[in-house]
C-alpha cells in the first residue's frame, strides 16, 4: 500500500473499511451452493438469500438483465426473467436449477466437482479453512 491507501489498483474506502476494486463487475467472485440455489429456484418469490444474490450478479455481469439492475445482497430474490434469457441462450430448462445450469453459470464450480481434489475443497470450506487443513487433506488424497 501506498500513502493514498492504494493496493493492486484498488482504492481504500476509509469509512468502511474495504478495499474497493478488486473484482470488477457485481458478482463477488464466491460460487454458491448449488443445493441453496436449487431451493432459492423454487421458491423465487418469497425467499431471498446470498445464493439468489450471486446469482442475479453473475447473470447481470454476463450481459442478462437491465443494465439499471443492481442486485442488493440479502434482499435480493431468484432474478426470473434474467434466469430466463440465460437458459434459453444455454438451452437448459428454465424451470430446474441444477448441476448442469449451475456450472454453465459458475464454470468454475463445474472445474471444482469434476476435480479429484474436490472433497478436499469441500472439507477445508465446512472446516473454515487453514493452510493445515488443506495439507493433511492432499496427504490423504495422495
Amino acid at each position: 500500500a501506498n500513502s493514498q491507501g492504494t493496493r493492486l489498483g484498488a482504492e481504500y474506502d476509509r469509512n468502511d473499511g474495504f478495499f474497493v476494486g478488486l473484482v470488477e463487475g457485481a458478482w463477488d467472485q464466491k460460487v454458491p451452493p448449488m443445493e441453496n440455489c436449487a431451493q432459492a429456484h423454487a421458491q423465487p418469490r418469497e425467499l431471498a438469500s446470498a445464493a439468489s444474490w450471486r446469482v442475479a450478479c453473475r447473470l447481470k455481469d454476463l450481459g442478462f438483465g437491465s443494465k439499471n439492475w443492481q442486485p442488493e445482497k440479502y434482499v435480493q430474490k431468484w432474478p426470473t426473467g434474467a434466469w430466463d434469457k440465460f437458459a434459453d441462450k444455454k438451452n437448459v430448462d428454465p424451470m430446474v436449477h441444477d448441476n448442469k445450469a449451475h456450472g454453465l453459470l459458475f464454470p468454475v464450480w463445474r472445474s471444482l466437482v469434476a476435480n479429484p481434489v474436490s472433497p478436499i475443497l469441500r472439507s477445508l470450506d465446512r472446516s473454515g479453512g487453514s493452510c493445515r487443513h488443506l495439507v493433511r487433506g492432499l496427504q490423504r488424497h495422495q
